[in-house]
């Protein structure tokens, strides 16, 4: 994710060319972020989003395990995060895998048994329906 991908004033952010937008509590916490991030790296050329202490001095993305670094003791990687974000999109979106493709960036396959997995959940959940 770029820095460009935040839009604070607007309460926007872009993930895998979607625009959404913003909670409050997401949106202090991106700002904190960003204060944080300029703090420690104010001439940084990194457009990333997100930097490490070697990221701050070069151009690359920070590594998946520096990412699941702050998940560490709460049993759940970003991984899982991920898969349950996907599902929620399909549960509340509706089960149509060429809109999580679209949103998520995943494969029709993956996309696919989100969408089967909504649809059986939709059909045995009537909180959903």
């Amino acid at each position: 994710m770029m820095l460009d991908d935040v839009d604070l004033p607007s309460r926007r952010i872009t993930i895998n060319g979607h625009t959404r937008r913003i909670d409050d509590l997401t949106a202090a916490l991106i700002a904190q972020h960003l204060a944080d991030r300029q703090r420690r790296w104010p001439h940084t050329l990194n457009r990333h989003l997100f930097l490490s202490e070697q990221t701050g001095h070069d151009l690359r993305p920070v590594s998946e395990g520096w990412l699941n670094k702050p998940l560490k003791g709460l049993n759940v990687t970003l991984k899982q995060i991920s898969m349950d974000r996907q599902l929620e999109e399909a549960l509340n979106h509706g089960p149509d895998a060429l809109h999580l493709t679209a949103v998520f960036g995943i494969g029709e396959r993956t996309a696919m048994r989100y969408a089967d997995a909504a649809r059986r959940l939709l059909r045995t959940d009537p909180c959903r329906s």
